[in-house]
């Protein structure tokens, strides 16, 4: 008769953890979500401060020589 408990209960208790195994890899906690978007920073970046930027088109061909 104790065996049938204790096969019960492990059934049971085997069911229960595979359920929040599989619950928790479809619904993560926030904590181990990454973030879609970071947040803005609170300071000016003049990480590319002294970049100089190139806008316009290429029509010269990239320095190619055609004969």
């Amino acid at each position: 008769m104790q065996t049938l408990m204790l096969i019960a209960l492990g059934l049971i208790s085997g069911t229960a953890v595979i359920a929040g195994a599989v619950g928790l890899a479809l619904h993560p906690p926030a904590i181990f979500r990454k973030p879609l978007l970071a947040d803005a920073l609170e300071r000016a970046d003049h990480a590319l401060g002294d970049a100089v930027m190139y806008t316009g088109t290429d029509e010269g061909g990239g320095g190619e020589i055609h004969s």
